[in-house]
């Protein structure tokens, strides 16, 4: 019986600590001013018939609390070639 205990809340601390840590972008894009690179490509990889480029999307979302209750707030950057 402790063992399963044990088991599980080792299980519950390793996800835990897995999602607090885990990051689905590496990238680190500067905004501002536009690379030579950036403006150099004038044709998409992925689609070229596209008339806009999306070159970074980066979003950082949090749950918070306040007398209202939960919401989940969302802070979005996102760099657009058109």
């Amino acid at each position: 019986m402790k063992r399963k205990i044990v088991f599980k809340l080792l299980l519950l601390f390793v996800f835990v600590g897995l999602s607090l840590t885990s990051d689905a972008q590496k990238v680190k894009a500067k905004f501002g001013r536009i690379s030579k690179e950036e403006l150099g490509n004038k044709v998409c990889v992925a689609d070229s018939s596209a008339h806009a480029e999306v070159l970074y999307d980066k979003a950082h979302a949090s749950v918070d609390y306040n007398a209202g209750g939960f919401f989940i707030r969302i802070k979005r950057h996102k760099k657009i070639k058109i």
